[in-house]
């Protein structure tokens, strides 16, 4: 249990990092942008501290939160779309007075092998 709560403390310490960077950048920006707009116009230097900055918050927001990092993700998020759709039947089931008998249970929702479902997405032809 100790485990947990240290990579959780990291993980908290991390988002807190990026979210106060983030909220950095967006002040500095509007600063920066006023500033140009209110001493020289002609020329938009603003755009060159926002943009370099803004690939810092940007590598930053990968490295915290990832993209397409995990390799279940996929198989996550299906898991996710599938829990989302059944909640929503049932709300609407219970909603219109309909049996819930009708609806399969959430344990029924478990995701098929997920690398077989990968073959097929990887030998599907997308135009």
């Amino acid at each position: 249990m100790e485990e947990y709560y240290k990579e959780a403390k990291k993980i908290v310490k991390k988002k807190k990092s990026f979210y106060g960077n983030f909220a950095s950048w967006l002040i500095m920006s509007i600063f920066f942008f006023v500033l140009n707009m209110s001493t020289n116009g002609s020329f938009h230097w603003w755009i060159f501290p926002v943009l370099g900055w803004g690939i810092g918050v940007a590598f930053q927001y990968v490295d915290t939160f990832g993209v397409f990092n995990s390799k279940n993700w996929e198989k996550n998020e299906i898991e996710k779309e599938m829990t989302r759709l059944y909640s929503k039947d049932r709300y609407k089931a219970n909603k219109e007075g309909l049996s819930l008998d009708e609806i399969p249970n959430k344990e029924a929702l478990d995701v098929p092998d997920f690398e077989e479902l990968k073959r097929e997405w990887d030998d599907q032809e997308f135009v």
